[in-house]
């Protein structure tokens, strides 16, 4: 099995959630676990978790069939630019038709993360999480959120619960990873890192 990843993208992997599958040198998923083990067994010190937002980049789950919805495309369109009040904005005026779609709820929570506004981000995942307990991305986001304050054993509740819903989502793997070796769980925080090289986005 081979997945793609430098060396050095592996080890960088570690202070960035985002590194993983973004270079194009293939090293094999041995090499890649015996680095994953190298950097957790010898870290010296605990743990600590840098936060990256990128996940709120992530389409979410079953939006891909519903691509060519008009209301989902303008939303995506105005996110991709960054013009997250846009985003925001319209799903606001279309709330009749569109304001209970967990795809467009999601996009929402995204948007509001990204702006800054964690508090109403985080309600709005949580509605998503009652309505749509099944919406598995959510959750990640939702994890994330708690991630970046630091709650720590909610981000990983939340991470747990997508991962028995979508067991290849790798995003889940690579954060539980984090949580784990910050926790002082080497061989649990391997077994996790090892899930989200193979997983999929």
């Amino acid at each position: 099995m081979f997945i793609h990843m430098s060396d050095f993208s592996l080890r960088k992997f570690f202070s960035s959630f985002t590194t993983l599958g973004l270079v194009c040198l293939l090293i094999s998923f041995d090499s890649a676990s015996n680095i994953i083990s190298q950097e957790v067994l010898n870290a010296d010190k605990k743990h600590t978790i840098d936060y990256d937002a990128s996940l709120f980049d992530i389409l979410p789950y079953g939006s891909t069939s519903k691509i060519n919805n008009k209301h989902i495309q303008h939303i995506l369109e105005q996110l991709h630019a960054a013009n997250f009040d846009l985003a925001i904005q319209y799903i606001t005026q279309h709330a009749s038709e569109i304001g209970t779609d967990p795809i467009v709820q999601e996009l929402l929570g995204g948007a509001l993360a990204k702006k800054g506004e964690i508090t109403q981000a985080a309600e709005t995942f949580e509605k998503i999480k009652l309505s749509h307990p099944l919406q598995y991305t959510a959750l990640t986001k939702l994890g994330d959120i708690y991630l970046y304050q630091g709650k720590y054993s909610q981000a990983q509740a939340q991470f747990e619960d997508s991962a028995r819903i979508a067991p290849s989502f790798r995003f889940n793997h690579q954060r539980l990873g984090k949580i784990y070796q910050q926790q002082g769980l080497k061989q649990k925080a391997i077994q996790s890192y090892e899930r989200g090289l193979v997983g999929t986005a």
